[in-house]
């Protein structure tokens, strides 16, 4: 008889164990549902704001040179050096041209191209063909 009572009770654990995993898996699933939901959500509110930054530069067309009057022509940069051939370009040889060169500058290399596809800036300074084609998509 206490064979018999063993069994049961070795069963009976087995039964408990499995119950416990399972329901252990059903708690752990949220949790990891959750951690995902959460990773989306901060990647998510950083594109956003990287989009609003963006945003935040004059979005009216000014590529548009009329003979005698100036119109601001804006030009996202990237780079130090960029930003001072431009200053350059501005000050020494576009007044020539009746030109006004606004230079707007930014923190990474892709949000120039960003603000080109969405027409927040009329011109990238350094651009390369195949990358231009892939953010015009």
């Amino acid at each position: 008889m206490t064979s018999k009572l063993s069994a049961s009770t070795t069963v009976d654990s087995e039964v408990i164990m499995r119950k416990q995993r399972r329901l252990s898996n059903l708690i752990a699933k949220p949790k990891s549902l959750l951690l995902g939901l959460s990773l989306g959500l901060v990647l998510m509110m950083t594109e956003l704001s990287n989009l609003i930054n963006l945003l935040k530069v004059d979005k009216v067309p000014s590529a548009i040179i009329k003979t005698g009057r100036s119109f601001p022509f804006k030009v996202g940069v990237a780079a130090i050096i960029s930003k001072d051939i431009l200053k350059f370009v501005n000050t020494k040889l576009a007044q020539q041209k009746e030109l006004e060169i606004k230079i707007v500058t930014f923190n990474g290399w892709i949000q120039p191209n960003t603000a080109l596809k969405f027409r927040v800036i009329d011109a990238n300074f350094f651009q390369l063909q195949s990358f231009m084609n892939n953010a015009i998509k």
